[in-house]
């Protein structure tokens, strides 16, 4: 009988535990962080905060001061006595995992709320100051944040300025992050129910697949190989958007060719989300690009459809001479291209550049190609890929493509469905077929699909982080997978970089020499190295 009751708890503790009951049962704790500007349990991402006067003062970019316990499911109170310098024009904010954030000020002036603190309601600050929710530049304040069920409260010195239900439970990071102004803070504490291991440094860095090592260079990409074993990239320099070449595999640049010496009308930013670089089989250098100067955010969240004045253009610019002169840039495309990631060369020598653009009625984005004859001068675009929806990220966008080896098109876009949806073309991309759902799981990232010198299809993107809840794990973990026979099976996938509670999104592959892989991503600046023969596995079915 004594056994059976010892089994009969065993049984319950493990339902409570299944359920996401059993923190209800461990009593709150409260924890104190900081305490008259002492540090008592926190970690710090870069530069510890120094100690003055009362206060740990912190400033800079990523200069994050973290609790050092997460905090698990049910309700719980976060208190901070912190001053702000520097507050116009910065963006210091107060983040769960390190990018839920609740910003004081932004670049705009006005308050910030990002991912999913956001909810039904994040438009109700959008045009307020911090002045506005009682946060003045130089004068203290109290901050709390309030969880009571699914509903997390803001209140700034005991008045609720924000509200929002969040449906997501456990926290494994959150703290405060300066960004180019200097907080002070002189006490921090947090109730309710915590993590039970402590957070280390090393918790919060990236980590990277044994196999590969991490390259250091000084420019992120995207990248091109050029005859006599050197590199090209492009970069936003002094007086507008400049080549650069490398004849030791990035460790040293020289100038090459200025491609606009236009720093008013022209620019890009920095990495590899929104430039493409391509050298043709005739050797005329392409490089595409999304003009930083064009651009307008301007999505109405009440109708759910962009504004008249939404843009971002694509242009393009080539080189006969491996980019020491370029021609006058062209425009491709007007309207809105929200990222700008895949152009490649058919077996034939047609060009083909994905694009995508926003449309209304409802307001959502939709994808198609471009494709030239001509070695760039002429563009040719085809039908839409749609697949529907309603908001200002639904609907098909940020396709990567390859030629399969019957000479069919394959592009995958990133879809929030939980998969690649898949479109094929027989005609070198002027027609599509409609979009169906792929058999490859994704997040709702960007991937980067490319066929290497070995034939082989390498696959990059963003599954959900194993047991880690989806809102949170969508970014976090970047995979590879490689295939033997144009997408039917592949090996398994393996992650190969992960930032726990952060990202490591927006791949982009460069194959230096035949199986040498470059690997770097816009979200999470990390670019890593490693050879294709080191995961080379016997394929499996289609990549989960």
């Amino acid at each position: 009988m004594q056994r059976n009751a010892s089994c009969l708890r065993v049984a319950v503790v493990a339902s409570l535990l299944c359920l996401g009951a059993w923190s209800q049962m461990v009593p709150k704790e409260t924890l104190v962080f900081v305490d008259d500007g002492q540090a008592k349990g926190v970690v710090y991402l870069d530069q510890p905060w120094r100690s003055e006067r009362g206060a740990l003062r912190g400033a800079g970019n990523d200069q994050w001061l973290i609790a050092e316990r997460g905090i698990e499911e049910g309700d719980f109170h976060i208190t901070a006595r912190l001053t702000i310098h520097g507050l116009r024009k910065s963006a210091a904010r107060f983040s769960f995992n390190q990018h839920h954030s609740f910003g004081f000020e932004g670049n705009h002036e006005h308050v910030y709320i990002t991912n999913y603190l956001t909810g039904k309601l994040g438009s109700s600050l959008k045009h307020k100051t911090a002045a506005e929710i009682g946060v003045q530049d130089g004068k203290p304040f109290l901050f709390e944040v309030v969880r009571k069920g699914n509903a997390i409260a803001i209140r700034i010195d005991g008045k609720e300025v924000y509200r929002v239900d969040v449906p997501v439970y456990t926290f494994d990071t959150f703290g405060f992050d300066p960004r180019r102004a200097e907080i002070q803070l002189e006490r921090f504490s947090a109730t309710g129910h915590f993590s039970p291991d402590k957070i280390s440094r090393t918790d919060l860095g990236v980590w990277h697949h044994p196999k590969a090592r991490k390259q250091d260079t000084k420019w992120m990409g995207p990248f091109v190989n050029l005859p006599q074993d050197e590199i090209l990239t492009v970069v936003n320099v002094d007086g507008g958007i400049r080549a650069f070449v490398s004849r030791d595999d990035g460790a040293n640049w020289q100038p090459a060719g200025r491609i606009v010496n236009d720093q008013v009308r022209f620019g890009i930013r920095d990495g590899n989300a929104d430039t493409l670089l391509l050298r043709t089989t005739k050797g005329t250098l392409l490089c595409a690009f999304l003009n930083i100067f064009d651009e307008k955010i301007s999505w109405n969240r009440e109708r759910q459809e962009p504004n008249d004045d939404m843009k971002r253009y694509t242009w393009l610019a080539r080189s006969f001479d491996d980019g020491r002169t370029w021609s006058e840039v062209t425009l491709i495309q007007k309207g809105f291209c929200g990222a700008l990631r895949d152009m490649i060369q058919l077996s034939t020598g047609e060009l083909v550049l994905v694009g995508q653009d926003m449309v209304r009625n409802p307001g959502r984005n939709l994808s198609f190609t471009y494709t030239s004859t001509d070695d760039g001068v002429t563009w040719t675009r085809s039908n839409n890929m749609d697949i529907g929806g309603k908001g200002d990220h639904a609907g098909s966008i940020e396709g990567t493509l390859t030629e399969r080896r019957d000479g069919r098109l394959w592009i995958l876009l990133r879809s929030y469905h939980g998969f690649f949806y898949e479109c094929f073309s027989t005609d070198k991309g002027l027609t599509w077929t409609k979009p169906v759902p792929s058999t490859i799981k994704a997040s709702g990232s960007p991937g980067f699909l490319q066929r290497l010198q070995s034939g082989r299809l390498c696959l990059l993107w963003n599954r959900f982080a194993k047991g880690r809840p989806k809102r949170i794990g969508r970014r976090e973990e970047l995979s590879m997978a490689f295939s033997e026979d144009d997408g039917k099976t592949w090996t398994e996938p393996e992650i190969i970089l992960r930032n726990k509670g952060k990202r490591q999104s927006y791949p982009r592959l460069f194959e230096r020499r035949a199986g040498e892989l470059w690997i770097n991503v816009w979200q999470g600046l990390t670019f890593i190295k490693l050879g294709e023969q080191d995961f080379v596995a016997a394929p499996t079915p289609a990549a989960q």
